[in-house]
């Protein structure tokens, strides 16, 4: 397991003074960065190998949020490593060693320059940082859209250069703030989110957001000028979080 320790700063929080969805996104991504750059699996490894961990899905249930100055502890382990898939649960707890938020993430071992996944060596990942699937009901990672669902165009936008990462394309976490910003829940208090990368977001291109509200649940759907969907997201405001 893979632990660090921090406290929640001014920057993190919103009016009410706990911290935001987006803030705590940025927390466990960078917090998986971090373990793989320790780990000697980050930037120069990448571009030995040419290959990169491409994000496929997210999904994060919160307890409670922390408050700002509030001192928490981040940690994450590898459940699963299966041909060319990485599975990791991510946690934040209190001081008292209360679970504030979880997290599941599934990553696939990508070539940039040839657009597919690979085969991943599964020595190079430590035998330390492997640790049992929690007992936590994960939802799955698809998300399910059918045909009852009536999404509406909400907004089209460009991808400009702020929204990028290291790999050149558009950075997952500016991605989700992005569909929470459009579907109008930045400001609500998001107990749960999924979200599915489907396909690459690539610079400049003209990006049209589809929203789908039902039942407290809204759905957001990123698809590029030719139709291609890119991505798909699920908000809940519903404290329906369930825990064994």
């Amino acid at each position: 397991m893979y632990k660090r320790e921090t406290r929640i700063r001014f920057s993190e929080v919103d009016k009410s003074g706990f911290l935001t969805m987006g803030a705590l996104l940025r927390l466990f991504q960078d917090l998986i960065f971090t373990y793989v750059a320790e780990k000697n699996l980050g930037e120069e490894y990448t571009a030995k190998t040419g290959c990169t961990w491409f994000r496929l899905s997210w999904q994060i249930d919160v307890i409670k949020m922390p408050r700002v100055t509030q001192r928490v502890t981040l940690s994450t382990h590898i459940t699963e490593v299966r041909q060319s898939l990485v599975y990791m649960e991510i946690e934040m707890r209190d001081e008292d060693g209360n679970r504030l938020a979880i997290a599941e993430d599934m990553l696939a071992y990508y070539n940039i320059e040839e657009g597919t996944v690979e085969i991943q060596d599964e020595s190079i990942w430590p035998h330390e940082d492997f640790g049992e699937k929690g007992q936590h009901l994960f939802r799955g990672r698809k998300i399910a859209v059918s045909k009852a669902n009536r999404f509406s165009l909400a907004q089209t936008f460009k991808i400009t250069r702020h929204m990028l990462d290291l790999n050149g394309h558009a950075n997952n976490v500016r991605l989700i703030e992005k569909a929470l910003e459009i579907c109008g829940l930045e400001d609500y208090d998001v107990k749960s989110l999924r979200a599915e990368f489907k396909n690459q977001i690539l610079p400049e291109w003209d990006i049209s957001a589809f929203v789908c509200e039902t039942d407290g649940v809204v759905k957001v759907e990123f698809k590029n000028e030719y139709g291609l969907l890119c991505n798909v997201f699920e908000f809940s405001v519903l404290d329906y979080v369930d825990f064994i």
